[in-house]
């Protein structure tokens, strides 16, 4: 995910109220932990709910059925006041979806943005595309350490006349997992992609690249990515 999706897709907003399918959660947490506009953002928006939930009780959560009406008897007694009925509704609205919302925010974002926004050093490796890897062989897996939040794999391209290189990564099964966007290398660099731990599991993973330009999309090169954690 980039950041022009983010903003399309109204990522942050939606992220912060729970609303966003589980498939695009990590995506866009790999974005902002690499984006400052997003997550300032998002940032910004988690205060706002701390805010709120110190400016307002806290929701109680009774049994299932009272749980469900709760809001509308918390409003039932704006309905009988018309003149205030639509400001009133709204205000209160607003109020009960940031304090019952603020429940569900993650609660380490902020240490995870801050932790995002220190230094750390990530293990890395060097990837070789299937076609040049030795096919047949047993791979020597990647050892990464443990607590290690993410790490890093570089990648030689044959072709770095494109201006963007979209990475996607697939589990063994063959799933999609996820997928970045990045500028092209310098003639001659390397192409970096930073691969989070959070949700795998040791194997063999596979990340596809390939060019894109415009609406043309360049041929696709595979790397293998065996994976074993300490």
């Amino acid at each position: 995910m980039d950041h022009i999706e983010a903003v399309n897709n109204q990522a942050v907003e939606r992220y912060l109220l729970g609303q966003m399918p589980d498939v695009e959660i990590d995506a866009f947490e790999k974005h902002f932990f690499e984006c400052r506009t997003c997550a300032d953002e998002v940032e910004s928006g988690v205060l706002f709910q701390e805010n709120a939930r110190a400016a307002f009780p806290p929701v109680p959560q009774p049994a299932t059925s009272a749980h469900r009406n709760w809001l509308s008897q918390w409003l039932s007694p704006w309905w009988a006041r018309p003149a205030f009925a639509a400001p009133a509704l709204a205000a209160g609205l607003l109020a009960a979806a940031v304090v019952y919302q603020a429940g569900f925010v993650i609660p380490a974002l902020r240490q995870e943005l801050a932790r995002a926004q220190s230094p750390q050093a990530l293990v890395s490796f060097l990837l070789k595309s299937v076609t040049r890897g030795q096919e047949g062989g047993k791979e020597k897996p990647f050892l990464i350490p443990a607590g290690a939040p993410a790490f890093l794999v570089q990648m030689d391209l044959d072709d770095t006349s494109f201006p963007q290189y979209e990475s996607a990564l697939y589990d063994k099964s063959g799933a999609f997992r996820w997928s970045v966007d990045a500028p092209a290398p310098p003639p001659g660099g390397q192409l970096n992609v930073v691969i989070p731990v959070a949700g795998l599991r040791p194997g063999v993973y596979t990340l596809k690249v390939h060019g894109i330009r415009g609406s043309q999309v360049g041929p696709e090169t595979s790397y293998s990515i065996p994976l074993q954690f300490k």
